[in-house]
């Protein structure tokens, strides 16, 4: 069987860089503890308020419909994050979030109360320690639930959207990075970090049907960048 030399050269160069990345990996997750007590097996909880932009919800209409741009508004949330082992570096974090987006319809403008929750793996890919920057990432799962109602005309043949007067809860994927920055604050005996993050929450359909399928319209994105205080909890 004939070989491509220039895949096994490739492969010949690979593999003591893979090799290295093993043992670097092996390393970072072996590194003694130097973590402050209280930023391992702890929870944490907080606060968050900043703005969100939602892309169009009927971003694969056909060329020439009008477009349903929400655009930026506000978004507010309440989270509770676990930190796990004897380093703090791996956490899961339960959120709650509120919005409230607007965009143009064919009867007026109209706004949608909506409410979300996600549970997400957090990552720091640097030891905690206190008084240190810590940056983290994040991803996740959860839903986003929009409110239209039912009271409104529920079509626009202009933008080939329509409203079949149910709302659901639409699956979400969430993914996002953060820091958390030391804070001239205790709450309880306790530091205090404020804690800036960008992420985006993105439902795999939109909450609008096509006019001219029948079909939810496809994915919708809601970016977000938002700002809150956060402070571990006392360990039980």
């Amino acid at each position: 069987m004939n070989q491509n030399p220039s895949f096994m050269s490739r492969s010949c160069h690979l593999r003591p860089i893979t090799l290295a990345l093993g043992v670097a990996v092996a390393l970072l997750l072996s590194a003694p503890d130097q973590v402050d007590a209280q930023s391992a097996n702890v929870f944490g909880a907080g606060w968050s308020a900043g703005v969100t932009h939602v892309t169009d919800v009927n971003a694969d209409a056909p060329n020439g419909a009008q477009a349903i741009e929400p655009g930026t508004g506000f978004v507010v949330g309440l989270y509770v994050d676990r930190w796990f082992g004897t380093i703090g570096r791996l956490g899961v974090r339960t959120q709650a979030s509120y919005q409230q987006p607007r965009f143009d319809w064919s009867d007026g403008r109209r706004k949608i109360d909506t409410g979300s929750a996600d549970l997400s793996v957090l990552f720091r890919p640097i030891l905690p320690s206190e008084g240190n920057v810590l940056p983290f990432l994040t991803a996740g799962v959860g839903g986003i639930w929009y409110d239209l109602g039912t009271s409104q005309t529920p079509t626009y043949a202009e933008a080939d959207a329509y409203h079949d007067g149910r709302s659901r809860i639409l699956p979400t994927a969430v993914v996002g990075l953060g820091v958390d920055l030391p804070f001239p604050m205790e709450w309880n005996r306790l530091p205090v970090s404020l804690r800036v993050e960008a992420a985006d929450y993105i439902t795999i359909n939109s909450p609008l049907r096509s006019l001219e399928s029948g079909d939810r319209h496809g994915a919708v994105h809601n970016l977000r960048f938002s700002i809150g205080l956060y402070s571990t909890l006392r360990r039980r």
